[in-house]
This record gives structure tokens, sequence and C-alpha cells, in this order.
């Protein structure tokens, strides 16, 4: 009489791929089994892997191995396979804040805004900060101005800009229009009449004004 030797079956163990943003904490790792026979599962391993990551919430933005470990069983012998937790950009808003300022003042210096920072990060952790702009300085005119950003890069945070306006008050004075004034008591018009005239229309200056007329005449009657 024969024996019959039963060996372990070979179970692949893998896990999982799993993706997260930049700050955050972990996800929950999960494995997934491929190999089990008799419609068996993991519940009836001795003991079962556990997968594990050295990433945490101030890990930069890369690519990160998650390790398969441990697990034992009688009839199954466990391959391990690693799986890749993937750290993506986290949303940084970066905006231009809005500025009042009168027509004579200077050139002001623009100002940006951000939310969004994790891990005591600031300006100073930016690989590349974003820049403003506004066309303010060339066309030095009373109205309004965007104010707009733009450029800039970081490992860990992608950028979602938000304009800005900037708002030019006019606070230079028109000069006044000038006032004419006038006080007449007579005026005297030298020329030739045929008649008698009793009222003579004349303008002064933009007003039509009428009169009575006296007339005193140096020249020889026809």
């Amino acid at each position: 009489c024969g024996t019959l030797q039963v060996t372990p079956r070979t179970l692949l163990v893998k896990a999982d791929d799993k993706t997260r943003t930049y700050g955050d904490s972990n996800p929950a790792f999960s494995i997934s089994y491929s190999g089990f026979a008799n419609e068996e599962d993991e519940t009836i391993l001795n003991s079962k892997p556990v997968a594990h990551c050295a990433a945490g919430p101030t890990s930069s933005v890369s690519s990160y191995v998650i390790t398969v470990s441990g697990g034992q069983d009688d009839n199954y012998d466990i391959a391990c396979q690693n799986g890749i937790l993937q750290l993506t950009k986290r949303k940084l808003t970066v905006k231009a804040n809005d500025m009042t300022i009168n027509l004579s003042d200077p050139v002001p210096a623009y100002t940006l805004s951000y939310t969004g920072f994790v891990n005591g990060d600031g300006l100073a952790d930016l690989t590349t900060p974003p820049i403003v702009y506004c066309g303010f300085e060339q066309s030095r005119s009373v109205g309004t101005h965007a104010i707009t950003v733009s450029g800039g890069s970081d490992n860990n945070y992608y950028y979602d800009f938000t304009h800005g306006t900037l708002t030019v008050l006019d606070d230079v004075e028109p000069p006044s229009p000038p006032t004419v004034s006038f006080d007449v008591e007579r005026l005297t018009f030298t020329g030739r009449v045929r008649g008698e005239i009793s009222e003579l229309s004349y303008h002064v200056y933009g007003a039509n004004l009428t009169g009575p007329v006296s007339s005193t005449s140096d020249a020889p009657s026809i």
C-alpha cells in the first residue's frame, strides 16, 4: 500500500493598491487572496497576513510600497505580493486679495491669501510660489482692474487660483467751469439805421437780452 502525500497549496496574498491625498491618514489597507480550494476563504487561516506601509501624513507625494507579511496555515503556503500606495497632491486655494485705492496713490503691493495648507506648511515650503499681476500699472485709469494669479508649482500641492479686483477711485478734482458775470449799465452801438427803432435785441456771452433804445445821430437828415 502506498502513501498519498498531501502538500500545502500555494495561496497568493496581494496587498491592494491604494491612493490618498497628501496630509491625510493612510486608508485601511486590504488584501486580496487567490488560490483557495474547497470554497474556503481567509477565515480558515491559522493566522492572517497583514499589510503595512511606511508612509505617514507628512510623507511627500510619491509612490510607497504596501508590504504584506505574516500569515500561516497548515494547508496553504502563503506567497505575498506587495501593493502600491500612491500619494496625490492636495488642493491649495490661492486668492488675490481685493484692494481699493485712489488714482493718485502709488501702485499697491498686491497680496495673496492661501487656504489648504496642512502639516504646518506655509508659503516658505512651496517649491515655486504663484505670482500676482495687475494691469493698472500700464493704464493708470479709474475703474476696476483684474488682479490675476498664475504660475508656480509644488510637489505636494496643486494650485487653485481665485482672481481679485483692484478698484481705483477718482480723487482728482476736475477744474471748475469758468464763471462769467458782468454788469452792464450802458451799451453803445455805432452804425447806420433807417427809420426809427424803439427796441433792440442783442446777444452777450450766451444770453439773449432785450432793452429800450435811445439814440443820437450826428448824420444829416435825408
